[in-house]
């Protein structure tokens, strides 16, 4: 990978909160009491066992519903719905893998199928995005060192939506896999148990992005198709990175 994209999927990283020591993918996860017994307890009827399970859990499934749907009000209820499944879904929890890999599954489900946010509804595929890109003005600051502080952090923000917005060129399954694998460095076989696939098919899937529209319609898209447009209004949709909770 280059340095300066390698840079970037780091500043990613950070955006996303993959580096809070306190995500529940850590490799050495091991909360006490553990997942196993809270739901023992929730389903004993404890009220306080199962609303500290879901507070465990709440933020991560945040995270990731955010940066799959680039919208914050799409995300939150996204995660909402995910952990109501959860909830309604407690009792076919057998044990039979880790109480996480049981739940994210759930939950990625549902991101995968829910209806499309505003902002994936904009985007049909790379050739719409570059489109958008070749439309909105690309002038670069003189000196971007010498900015103001505010300054600095704006053009820093839209530097990262643009790239976050690149997600959006993917299919969903692929976006998920990269969400998983780059930005929140869920080791592959944790990652490919949660997706129900091997670990070889999700590294495969990780190294190989699609670089396919998701869509055969040839209609324009994303609102700009000359160097003069203005960016779209759509472009406001995209998730800032301040709404991420770590």
């Amino acid at each position: 990978m280059p340095g300066a994209a390698r840079r970037d999927v780091r500043a990613l990283r950070v955006a996303a909160g993959s580096d809070s020591p306190k995500r529940p993918r850590a490799d050495r996860y091991a909360p006490a009491p553990s997942d196993e017994q809270l739901v023992t307890s929730a389903l004993a009827g404890k009220r306080n066992g199962l609303d500290e399970l879901l507070r465990r859990h709440q933020r991560w499934l945040y995270n990731i519903a955010l940066r799959m749907l680039q919208s914050a009000e799409d995300a939150e209820d996204a995660t909402q719905e995910c952990l109501m499944k959860i909830v309604t879904h407690l009792t076919t929890f057998r044990g039979e893998s880790p109480f996480r890999t049981w739940a994210y599954l759930l939950a990625f489900r549902h991101v995968l199928d829910r209806k499309r946010s505003r902002p994936e509804q904009a985007v049909s595929g790379f050739g719409c995005y570059a489109a958008y890109l070749v439309g909105a003005p690309g002038e670069e600051p003189p000196d971007l060192a010498a900015l103001p502080t505010d300054n600095r952090l704006v053009v820093e923000e839209a530097r990262l939506s643009c790239m976050l917005g690149m997600l959006l060129c993917m299919d969903r399954q692929q976006r998920l896999v990269f969400v998983l694998g780059e930005l929140f460095e869920v080791s592959d076989t944790a990652a490919a148990k949660a997706l129900e696939l091997s670990p070889d098919n999700f590294r495969r899937r990780e190294d190989a992005p699609s670089s396919r529209p998701r869509s055969k319609r040839q209609t324009p898209c994303c609102g700009a198709t000359t160097r003069s447009s203005r960016p779209p209004t759509w472009s406001r949709a995209f998730a800032p990175c301040s709404r991420v909770l770590v």
